[in-house]
């Protein structure tokens, strides 16, 4: 049975807490820097406590970028309402992110609702997570070994 995308992200905020970096992370792929030069990124996820439930960032998956400790983008945002189904989160797509637009649509992690959402100055995209996403996200929190505090965190969650 799929998972909730409210679920997944209740999930993978448990792992931020208790998971190490290299263990939470998934979908290795390299994409255009913002200077020309090719980056190896991976995804990283957690969640919001409100709006759009899953929060997604980028990081430099290269120990010889400087940007290895900090993530390389913040890909989404959360907005109230945000107008998102299950399984559908909220882009930002301008500035610094612009540059990785179309490189994830392309390589299938994700696809463009066509709706869009305006935030201040900003107009963000509502895109749906593709199956390549979520079994990739899937994987990594089911891997997990939570403790047993954590375990207890989960269950006072739900």
């Amino acid at each position: 049975m799929k998972s909730s995308t409210q679920d997944l992200a209740t999930r993978a905020q448990l792992a931020r807490s208790s998971v190490p970096f290299e263990k939470r992370t998934f979908l290795k792929f390299t994409a255009p820097g913002l200077n020309g030069q090719d980056v190896t990124l991976v995804f990283e996820a957690s969640s919001y406590k409100c709006g759009a439930p899953l929060h997604l960032q980028l990081w430099s998956n290269d120990r010889e970028e400087p940007c290895f400790w900090s993530p390389y983008v913040t890909l989404t945002k959360s907005a109230e309402p945000s107008g998102c189904q299950d399984g559908e989160i909220v882009v930002k797509t301008s500035d610094e992110n612009a540059h990785l637009r179309d490189v994830l649509l392309t390589r299938g992690f994700f696809e463009d609702t066509g709706r869009r959402l305006r935030a201040g100055y900003s107009v963000l995209e509502i895109w749906t997570m593709t199956d390549l996403f979520t079994a990739a996200l899937e994987e990594v929190l089911g891997a997990q070994k939570p403790a047993k505090k954590t375990k207890a965190k989960a269950a006072a969650l739900t």
